[in-house]
């Protein structure tokens, strides 16, 4: 070992740190503080440390340890703040309250044995002696940056935290990464470490036990392939970071991501208490969505009258509950429903209290003293056997029957957990000051895994709703979709899935997974399907992977399996396109109706509006009249032809074509006059008015400009040889009110074509509605168009070119 190493070996058994170094070590006065001052990273502020822990009863402000690491590590520094590492000492109060227990019934050098995993910050500093001060720094760091990335070995793998840890100087630059990226981290050996637990006799006082078993559970599981009595293997071993340290997105201030991404250091688990008495919002839901799904539940029936609900563990590589499985409740919430709702039976149920009542099936494992009683506290040190175990081996099936009361029409089973027990967090926050972080903590949260439901028939015959429709078949082979979607829930960019089944004329159905993803760069099709290779069999594999902008809901607000088919399929945008091509409306067929076709795929994919724009222009009159009316009732009611999901609604706008009027020599005045008065009637019916001088504006576009460029010989000759020329001047010494019908006429279709082409760059997905036919297209946008009558089928005479005589206020 290099010179000023501090060599620290926590022994197994006895667990007791040890300051051994060779000859020529550096000393410490006071002896330890050197390394604890490494650990806490920087200078600290004690006193505000004891006044946090005055205040709350723990110190949370100040992420102690990661303030040099946080420099050049934001994205690491801010995961980590959350986690449950960082609050594993006497700042995390469900701990806290067990470990005085055992240091004033075993005393602090059998005590030690939690202190290795749990507060090796004091033990380097010599602190956990009878003295033990909980509210120093060193009492409230947990376990810091340094600690787990200075660990150079682990001798093997019985856990009890024997480790050996090296706070060395960390270099910058050259070098650093080699230091604090020993050879283990990150190897299951290291984790186990600490999550593979014994009691010892020096512990129990009696005899050797097993407490914690997550590392051994996990290396005889399906997760490695080795488990003898494991039906499904994974295609690649997966160890502890793969679930609890996945890949995600980083910023850019983050030096240590490699192609954007960087190990999760939230090491999301079951603590689902820890964040929530925190106030930890962020955390909290990020738990509750790890949670979710990592054990199914099905109803199944042997005979009327009873239900089998069937819990099975898909995504733990471990028992579930992990960790020390007696404080983390999982249980099966039951509820027996006759026709009108009303519950016949129930189980599992919360009281108002927040505590289960005797009659439920709780998953998890129960300790027992030397006379049989169950242990409630996390007294280890009184353990001497179990009452039982209920915790579920990966993929390996349990089954709890339940007998359905008279007259039962539905029943109900969810799979639920919480951390700890009311009645052990009754005990382990009552030293907490009075407020708001002692309320949460007396009431840990209740998240949902899993739930199904199924209706009961006369005869008390079981039939399951909505699983039949999740079922897709393939070559005869039958899919559950959500095992489908199980599986893609544990990709860190994805959001949401819903896998279908599409029909396909060979196969039956194709397997098509649905997917929403999160914000940041997308993962490619090919790093999708090699990570459901990973978790579900070859059977299960999506013949393909549909990038969304959202999941449809039906009325019920559920997804609607239906409505996601026929948008990926295509077939609502037949269906929209049909609408708008409707007689009722359209005075010819689309410019292109495949183009037209593929805005509005595209519009319903992603979860857009579904734009439709339209000119609006000036003629004679100031004031509104009712073809004026007529013809915005028809563009709303056009619009509504292709309201379809909520998430791709219809979105008309008018665009105000004051520049026309004004070449046109329109007053000014009966311009804002008749433009106020559309503008009203058009946003009363939802839809969108923006003025023509405003795109005109923002595109850089001038009068000056056009007249300009008309006004040269290239364009002259354009003018002379243009087929529509004659029509256009005609129609300008109609409506133009200047008396230079042959300038309006060339002023007017240069502008149209570069404020189409301004148009089309700011409404890139729209598609253009117009009352011309389609010979006049080249004063248009250059967007796919729809042909439509005005105010009335059969016409297509524009409104506001109307005479005044009818008109009303």
């Amino acid at each position: 070992m290099s010179r000023g190493a501090l060599l620290a070996r926590i022994l197994f058994g006895s667990a007791l740190l040890a300051l051994a170094a060779p000859a020529g070590a550096a000393e410490f006065t006071p002896r330890g503080q050197k390394g604890l001052l490494r650990l806490l990273g920087e200078s600290v502020d004690a006193d505000a440390v004891r006044a946090a822990v005055a205040r709350d009863g723990f110190s949370a402000e100040d992420p102690l340890g990661a303030a040099p690491c946080a420099r050049c590590h934001p994205d690491v520094a801010a995961a980590w703040s959350s986690s449950a590492h960082r609050f594993a000492s006497f700042n995390n109060p469900y701990y806290a309250a067990a470990v005085r227990d055992f240091r004033a019934e075993k005393g602090t050098k059998t005590a030690a044995f939690c202190a290795a995993c749990h507060d090796p910050a004091l033990l380097l500093s010599d602190g956990f002696g009878d003295d033990l001060d909980e509210a120093s720094p060193a009492a409230q760091v947990g376990l810091s940056c340094l600690l787990c990335h200075s660990i150079t070995d682990v001798p093997h793998t019985r856990g009890n935290g024997e480790y050996r840890v090296e706070l060395t100087d960390v270099p910058r630059g050259k070098g650093h990464r080699g230091r604090l990226r020993p050879p283990l981290l990150g190897a299951a050996r290291f984790c186990s470490t600490c999550h593979q637990v014994a009691l010892t006799e020096e512990v129990t006082g009696d005899r050797w036990l097993r407490g914690q078993d997550d590392f051994d559970a996990w290396y005889d599981s399906s997760a490695t392939g080795r488990g003898a009595g494991a039906i499904w293997r994974a295609a690649r071993p997966r160890t502890c970071i793969d679930c609890h340290m996945p890949r995600v997105a980083a910023s850019p201030r983050e030096k240590g991501a490699r192609d954007g991404l960087i190990l999760d250091h939230r090491f999301l688990g079951a603590n689902s208490a820890l964040p929530h008495l925190r106030g930890d919002a962020a955390q909290l839901a990020a738990t509750a969505d790890f949670l979710r799904g990592v054990a199914s539940i099905a109803l199944a029936q042997v005979r009327p009258g009873e239900v089998d609900v069937v819990l099975v563990a898909r995504r733990v590589g471990h028992r579930l509950p992990g960790g020390v499985n007696d404080a983390n409740q999982v249980w099966i919430e039951w509820t027996a429903l006759a026709a009108d709702g009303t519950p016949l039976d129930a189980s599992g149920h919360p009281a108002a209290d927040g505590r289960l009542g005797p009659d439920t099936h709780l998953i998890r494992g129960q300790p027992a003293d030397a006379q049989g009683l169950p242990l409630a506290r996390r007294d280890v040190q009184n353990q001497r056997g179990a009452v039982f175990d209920t915790s579920l081996r990966p993929l390996d099936p349990q089954a709890v029957r339940f007998a359905l009361p008279p007259d039962t029409a539905a029943v109900r089973a969810r799979l639920l957990t919480r951390q700890f027990s009311i009645d052990y967090a009754a005990y382990a926050c009552a030293a907490l000051p009075a407020g708001p972080i002692k309320d949460r903590c007396l009431a840990p949260p209740v998240i949902e895994i899993a739930r199904a439901e199924a209706k009961i028939d006369a005869a008390g015959h079981l039939h399951i709703t909505g699983r039949l429709k999740e079922i897709i078949i393939r070559n005869g082979t039958n899919i559950f979709a959500p095992d489908v979607d199980r599986a893609l829930a544990a990709h860190p960019a994805i959001d949401a899935s819903k896998t279908i089944g599409v029909r396909d004329a060979l196969v039956g159905e194709r397997v098509v997974a649905a997917v929403v993803f999160k914000p940041g760069p997308a993962p490619a099709d090919a790093e999708l399907r090699a990570f459901v290779a990973e978790r579900l069999s070859r059977h299960l594999w999506p013949d393909a992977y549909a990038p969304v902008g959202y999941l449809p809901a039906g009325a019920a607000g559920k997804v609607s399996t239906n409505l996601l088919r026929k948008v990926i399929t295509g077939e609502l945008a037949d269906e929209i396109v049909t609408a708008l091509g409707s007689w009722r409306f359209k005075r010819a067929q689309p410019s292109d109706a495949e183009a037209v076709k593929a805005r509005v795929q595209a519009a319903l994919t992603a979860g857009r509006p579904i734009d439709l724009l339209a000119y609006w222009g000036y003629g004679p009159r100031a004031a509104l009249h009712e073809v004026d009316v007529a013809a915005l009732d028809r563009l709303r009611d056009f619009g509504e032809a292709a309201r379809r999901v909520p998430q791709a609604p219809p979105r008309v706008t008018i665009i105000l074509t004051d520049m026309h009027a004004a070449n046109n020599g329109i007053p000014a005045a009966r311009v804002a006059a008749y433009s106020a008065a559309i503008q009203a009637e058009a946003e009363a019916r939802g839809m969108q008015v923006v003025r023509l001088s405003e795109i005109w504006r923002d595109a850089g576009l001038t009068p000056a400009a056009i007249t300009a460029h008309i006004e040269t010989e290239a364009f002259a000759a354009e003018w002379q040889a243009h087929p529509l020329r004659a029509r256009f001047v005609d129609q300008a010494a109609r409506h133009a009110e200047h008396g230079d019908a042959e300038a309006a006429a060339r002023f007017y279709v240069h502008g149209c074509d570069v404020e189409g082409r301004a148009i089309a760059a700011a409404y890139p997905n729209a598609l253009f509605t117009t009352y011309n036919h389609p010979d006049f297209d080249c004063v248009s946008p250059p967007l796919p168009k729809l042909y439509l009558h005005s105010f009335k089928e059969g016409t297509s005479v524009k409104p506001w070119f109307v005479d005044a005589e009818e008109a009303r206020p």
